[in-house]
This record gives structure tokens, sequence and C-alpha cells, in this order.
């Protein structure tokens, strides 16, 4: 029979190794900086979280696990540096997910995110002239501050904004479609079309002129 001694001496043995193995995930994580030439434009993709700030020097810094970090690819080519997560699941009590602080000296005329990634853009970080903003795949994109001009393109359940974001924008031309969704709420105009279950939130006064088709819709009820 079992004996009680046997069953804590067995159980004490089960904890200390997934002690051992928690504290070794967390001994693998680290934060890496990789300096890069200045951008306009910024793509992320797979599994990240991009936080984009302003300051003197550009630069990408990034926290997550080191087997994964070694396979961060970080392109800059003729200023759009693209950032994408090519690493896989490093297993037990770890996660392939990489936290980013992207650092820009000059604002972004142009953000994509994809597959999964979110991504948040302070004001000084975006142009107040002209700003593109694509997303697709599942991707999360907050920006906010003031922009002339925003030509918003989301596919695939993405989604830009939500219902509190301070993003005032003169004119908005978006193409919306399969499930994804916008919070508009301080735009002045608002111009495109969208099909197949996308939904667009806008303000009491915003004025919009939008082609809907497939289940599409543009609502108040979003924005308060």
């Amino acid at each position: 029979m079992f004996s009680q001694s046997r069953f804590y001496a067995s159980f004490l043995f089960l904890t200390g190794i997934v002690s051992l193995v928690i504290a070794d995930s967390a001994m693998a994580d680290e934060e890496r900086a990789f300096p890069t030439t200045s951008f306009h434009s910024l793509g992320v993709s797979k599994d990240i979280s991009v936080n984009v700030q302003c300051g003197a020097k550009p630069m990408v810094i990034a926290q997550g696990h080191e087997d994964v970090l070694d396979k961060l690819s970080l392109k800059n080519t003729r200023g759009k540096l693209l950032i994408s997560n090519e690493g896989e699941d490093p297993g037990w009590f770890a996660t392939k997910h990489l936290d980013i602080t992207v650092v820009t000296d000059k604002p972004l005329t142009s953000v994509e995110a994809k597959m999964g990634t979110n991504l948040t853009a302070v004001p000084c970080a975006i142009s107040s002239d002209e700003l593109k903003v694509v997303g697709s795949m599942g991707a999360e994109i907050f920006v906010e501050g003031k922009v002339s001009n925003l030509d918003a393109h989301l596919s695939l359940g993405a989604n830009l904004n939500s219902s509190d974001s301070l993003l005032d924008v003169e004119n908005a031309n978006i193409d919306f479609s399969m499930g994804a969704n916008a919070y508009l709420c301080h735009a002045k105009r608002v111009t495109g079309s969208q099909e197949m279950g996308a939904a667009l939130y806008v303000g009491e006064n915003t004025r919009y002129k939008i082609d809907q088709v497939m289940g599409a819709v543009v609502s108040y009820d979003g924005c308060w």
C-alpha cells in the first residue's frame, strides 16, 4: 500500500521538477536592442505586441524567450522597417510571443500589422498629414493623434482603434472586408467601401458615404 510518506516524497519531487522547468523558462527570457536607420513605414507580423514611441535614435527593443529572439527578423529597406517573429514555440511554461518597443525619429506615414499582432502608436509617432493603415488576419491596431488624410485597409478580422481612442481625422478613405472593425469616432468625413460583415463606428457629427454589401454596417452606437 502506498504510504503517506512516499506520497509526500513523490509530491515534493514533482514540485521540484516543475519549479526547475518554470525557473529555466524564466531565465531564458531576455531583452535585446537592435539599432536601425531612420524609417517612415512600419510593418509587423506573427504574434508580437508592438509599442511605437518617439526618440532621437531609431531602435527596436525586443523582449521574450532567447530562442525566439534568435529568429526575430528585422529588415529596413528604403525606409520601410519590417519586423517578423519567425521563432518556434519554445515549449512548456514559455511562449513564442514577443513584446517590442519601436523607437522612431520621424513620424510614420504607413503602418501595417497582420497575423495576430498588436500595434500601438503614440501621437508623435504618426504623420499629421498622410497616414496609411493596413491590418489583416486578426491584427489589433491603435493609433492616436491628428491626421489630415487617413487611408485605412482592414480585412480578415482586423481591428482599428476602440471607442475611447482619440484619433482626429479630417478625411478618411476606407476599404474594409471580412469581419474587420474600425472606430473613427472623431473623423469629420469618411468615404469608401466595406463588405462581408465589416463594421465602421463613427461619431454623430461624422459625414460619411460608404458603399456597403454583404452584411457590412455603419453605426453610431460604438462612439460616445
